[in-house]
């Protein structure tokens, strides 16, 4: 995605909200911002990821580890700034 995330974006960005992240770590966060409200992030790749990752399977792995960090992270922020 690193190479053509400028074309995909220019396909798409007339119809949908896009917004661009520097690496999977900032993607992962920021998905997690924006559906908080929601309730659910979904991992749906434009492109192929092969200079990141081994396979699909290691995609979604550190996917669901950096959400579930991502989560942790903010909860407890939530909870830290009620008790404050």
């Amino acid at each position: 995605m690193k190479e053509n995330k400028y074309e995909i974006l220019s396909v798409i960005a007339d119809a949908l909200p896009c917004y661009i992240a520097e690496d999977f770590a900032e993607a992962a966060d920021l998905g997690i911002k924006l559906a908080r409200d929601v309730g659910a992030l979904l991992l749906s790749p434009a492109s192929a990821s092969y200079d990141m990752f081994a396979s699909y399977e290691a995609r979604g792995r550190c996917f669901k580890k950096l959400v579930r960090k991502g989560i942790t992270d903010e909860e407890n922020l939530s909870r830290q700034q009620r008790d404050d």
